[in-house]
């Protein structure tokens, strides 16, 4: 009997030693934080515009405007007039924007305490990548790609900390799971009208995916459209970590983790040919 116990204890005593060198080799190891390949996100396509042609009428004719294309000319006294640069579709009504990855970052804050002081965990990276089109004709016809983060290659003040999330948290040293996504689905509080320099604030609707987990979020944003080439903005939203199933792992030195974390994105997008 006593050396049954024994035989129990050992095992536990083993196992018990097993389990405190796998997590210590999880915050010792936890991979290198490299992305493993370049970011890219899917690219969008802006819908084809239709140029607007106001068609002149000869002297003495009895033709006015092609009645194919009539109401988006400019007419008077039933006669149609040169069409002016707004009455002519240039083509850049719907402008296609991708974020910059190196200029833009994307965080996670957490709260936690730390040795008995409250601190906020900042982790960072600047490997995100996604597509937007603005449509300055009709802005509520503008669309925001799907957006992807590489969350192995967030970065906290901690090396420790940053191999524990990659290899207990995250799982980011996985390759399956090295990508967080965001698919928008839709775009909304969108103004009527919209010009350059303007400052747009609106919310994007859509899927977020950390690991196995997907659910849907809602981000606020704001961008401001500093030229047809160059916009500037920020998206935010706080998730829980019970959503996702993102577990901390016993730290002796953290008493606590909060269960809500924010997210936000600050970007730097610029014009590209679609």
């Amino acid at each position: 009997m006593a050396k049954s116990l024994k035989n129990i204890v050992l095992v536990g005593v083993v196992g018990l030693a097993a389990a405190i060198a796998w997590v210590g080799y999880g915050f010792i190891v936890g991979g290198d934080g490299e992305a493993s390949v370049p970011i890219v996100a899917p690219t969008l396509k802006p819908e084809p515009t239709i140029a607007i042609v106001a068609t002149v009428k000869p002297e003495n004719s009895e033709a006015s405007v092609d009645e194919d294309v009539g109401m988006g000319a400019n007419t008077k006294n039933g006669e149609s007039a040169v069409p002016t640069a707004s009455d002519v579709s240039s083509g850049r009504e719907a402008l296609l924007f991708q974020i910059v990855p190196g200029e833009s970052t994307t965080r996670y804050e957490i709260d936690e305490v730390l040795l008995g002081k409250d601190k906020r965990v900042v982790g960072t990276t600047s490997e995100v990548a996604g597509q937007m089109i603005v449509n300055l004709a009709d802005p509520h016809q503008s669309k925001v790609g799907v957006v992807r983060v590489n969350a192995r290659t967030f970065k906290t003040d901690s090396g420790k900390r940053d191999r524990a999330v990659r290899n207990f948290v995250l799982d980011s040293g996985k390759d399956k799971w090295e990508f967080i996504e965001f698919s928008p689905s839709e775009v909304r509080q969108l103004p009527d009208k919209v010009q350059l320099g303007d400052e747009l604030s609106f919310e994007i609707l859509g899927d977020l995916k950390i690991r196995d987990s997907v659910k849907s979020v809602i981000f606020e944003a704001t961008i401001n459209l500093e030229s047809d080439r160059r916009i500037k903005g920020t998206a935010s939203t706080v998730v829980t970590r019970e959503d996702f199933g993102l577990r901390i792992p016993n730290v002796p030195k953290v008493s606590w983790v909060d269960d809500n974390v924010t997210l936000v994105i600050d970007l730097i997008a610029e014009r590209v040919e679609s």
